[in-house]
């Protein structure tokens, strides 16, 4: 969420025009000098910059509350014109008369009238907790009454607001559902409701809700596609109603596991040709990081759809790209991966983070030499980087020994021995290569390869064995 008000730092109302939020902002910048109030001056210099640009400005008023709009309505016998406050004698004398005879249409209007005028002087006085007991009373009364059912529904908004900017959650929520029942088609009122029940932790409701706020934004957008602004409100409420469908489906893999006979064990997926997905993901934890690969895990179904939504709205977007093409790897659909993050690619050249994760997926699509220029051209715009060099280590090594299991000695030893140029001196290459000789039958290699790697790891057992093996072989 936005970490603090823009409006409230310049004294506004969302909704407040452009030339407003300007002056406003000379008025504040006046008032503070920025030589003699720096940090104010920040503050206030941050929430202008807030304001004046469309993409933040959206990004802002997706997390902030609406202010309920309209004004009373009131016929002119229905407002309050005496001193002090209501004489409640009468009302309750027009409460039983309409009791006692229900059918009676004139004792039915002066009892409302009375309730009218009371909720009337309640509104002066600010109070409206009052005015929304009379108002509710009417409708008890007279369900059709229009200025009743308009004034209920802008008074519970209201005081719905005020609660949730005090903190008083379940009050406020109580409020805004009672006005979207009085009018099921107030976006505003829906969008406060997601707002409040986030705030209030009640995080089905909150998601229930940012659900049909982005579905009414997203019918609004196709109404007014050349809306900027709604585009990007749009696109900041797609990612947000995200984090409620990502917990949802991390919350079923939780069940589901949990649901599991005791002692079984899941078997960990190896990461070979075979189980591509286990390899896409280890891609994902080079480029990432072991905790990101965790929460993709938890992502759900509807991610997919959310995140090309969100590229069509904004081509520009990389990070929420890049999670798609993440994504598609997550799900094995390594073509549309491929078509993703070329295009990704052409737009971000120099990236070696698409680059490395380009070659994972045209790897698991069966193009390994494009796959290996991918990490090759990745090296070259980065020589140092840390994780281009882990991934062709790793592609190497999964090549060799899918080949070796295969019977094919000769293209695992070309792998193997690309590992070298890489880790010279890494004695568990050298151990790769020598067991892939020994299983091809060259005797003398294998035993030249264990001795390089007893130079480089004299304690390795496992040489040491390997070499004693073949002396008896002999």
């Amino acid at each position: 969420m936005a970490e603090s008000n823009a409006y409230a730092t310049l004294g506004l109302n969302k909704g407040a025009s452009d030339k407003d939020v300007k002056n406003a902002y000379v008025s504040l910048v006046k008032k503070f000098d920025p030589e003699k109030h720096t940090e104010r001056f920040m503050v206030i210099q941050k929430a202008y910059d807030r304001l004046r640009d469309t993409k933040l400005r959206a990004r802002e008023d997706v997390f902030t509350f609406n202010l309920a709009r309209g004004e009373f309505l009131f016929q002119d016998d229905e407002r309050f014109t005496g001193e002090g406050e209501p004489d409640e004698v009468p009302i309750s004398k027009a409460r039983v008369a309409y009791h006692d005879n229900p059918m009676d249409e004139e004792k039915k209007r002066d009892f409302c009238r009375l309730l009218f005028q009371r909720a009337h002087h309640a509104i002066q006085r600010r109070k409206l907790n009052d005015a929304i007991r009379d108002w509710t009373e009417i409708l008890e009364i007279e369900p059709s009454n229009i200025r009743a059912r308009h004034n209920l529904e802008l008074a519970s908004a209201s005081l719905g607001v005020s609660y949730a900017l005090h903190g008083l959650h379940d009050e406020s929520i109580e409020l805004f559902e009672q006005a979207l029942k009085l009018n099921p088609d107030n976006t505003d009122v829906i969008h406060n409701l997601a707002l409040v029940c986030e705030k209030g932790e009640s995080w089905e409701k909150a998601a229930k809700y940012w659900g049909e706020v982005v579905q009414r934004w997203r019918a609004r957008l196709d109404e007014e596609p050349e809306n900027e602004y709604l585009r990007f409100c749009v696109i900041e409420a797609l990612n947000h109603y995200g984090e409620y469908t990502d917990f949802e489906e991390a919350k079923k893999n939780a069940l589901d596991a949990a649901r599991e006979p005791a002692g079984s064990t899941r078997q960990p997926e190896r990461e070979s040709l075979s189980t591509a997905k286990g390899r896409a993901r280890h891609a994902l934890s080079q480029v990432r990081g072991s905790k990101t690969v965790e929460k993709r895990h938890s992502i759900s179904s509807k991610s997919l759809e959310r995140f090309r939504e969100i590229v069509n709205l904004n081509p520009e977007d990389f990070e929420t790209h890049y999670q798609l093409c993440n994504k598609l790897m997550e799900d094995q659909q390594f073509g549309e991966a491929c078509k993703e993050l070329r295009s990704l690619a052409k737009k971000h050249p120099k990236n070696t983070e698409v680059l490395n994760l380009m070659g994972w997926a045209l790897l698991n699509s069966g193009d390994k030499e494009e796959a290996f220029q991918c990490w090759k051209r990745s090296l070259v715009i980065d020589p140092k980087n840390p994780a281009t060099r882990e991934q062709l280590v790793r592609a190497h090594l999964i090549m060799g020994k899918s080949f070796r299991s295969k019977g094919l000695f000769t293209p695992a030893l070309v792998h193997f021995k690309q590992l070298l140029t890489l880790m010279p001196k890494s004695p568990e290459v050298h151990l790769e290569i020598a067991a892939t000789y020994d299983m091809k039958g060259d005797v003398r290699s294998a035993g030249h390869e264990y001795n390089q790697v007893l130079a480089l790891d004299p304690k390795n057992k496992v040489a040491r064995k390997a070499l004693n093996d073949l002396r008896m072989r002999r």
